[in-house]
């Protein structure tokens, strides 16, 4: 479509994107969605043809179309809102890529979660967030955080935050 290596013609990419995707091709799909969605090389925008061809591509596995399903589903583009839905297509490319990444030998990202004891704001001086005011804990929290662990670093943080706002 964009002429790599040659020149453009957006007539001629879709003509082979309808081919292609009368044989089931994701790609071409993709490339359909695109510009009945942006009437590009069409007579007229259709976000209705661009959300079916968006779907069987998806459903053939392309990650962009899931992408810009969960989009659409997030933004309530020619759909109903629906975050259900969204969270559904983004799943599918955020686990696709963390295969990816496994496969690869790397990590993305270090997890971090806050702890549960921080949900609990109950003010009895037994409470976890009390517990975790321990100066032996924050010293050891502080020690991990130097040394760059960032679970440390973020409990380490809501100590301190709960001893500013303490009452």
């Amino acid at each position: 479509m964009f002429g790599d290596y040659t020149r453009w013609n957006i007539d001629e990419a879709r003509h082979l994107f309808e081919e292609l995707a009368a044989q089931g091709s994701a790609d071409a799909q993709l490339g359909l969605a695109f510009l009945h969605g942006t009437g590009i090389g069409v007579p007229e925008s259709s976000q209705a043809k661009a959300l079916i061809y968006y779907t069987f591509s998806a459903l053939g596995g392309n990650p962009l179309s899931q992408m810009a399903l969960g989009y659409r589903y997030w933004s309530g583009i020619s759909v109903p809102i629906n975050c259900e839905r969204a969270l559904a297509w983004y799943k599918k490319v955020a686990t696709r890529v963390a295969e990816q990444v496994r496969l690869s030998g790397g990590t993305a990202m270090q997890r971090i979660r806050l702890p549960d004891e921080q949900e609990n704001t109950g003010s009895s001086s037994s409470s976890p967030s009390t517990a975790l005011l321990d100066p032996n804990l924050l010293n050891y929290y502080k020690y991990l955080a130097d040394k760059g662990d960032l679970q440390a670093q973020v409990h380490y943080c809501f100590c301190f935050t709960v001893l500013l706002y303490r009452e």
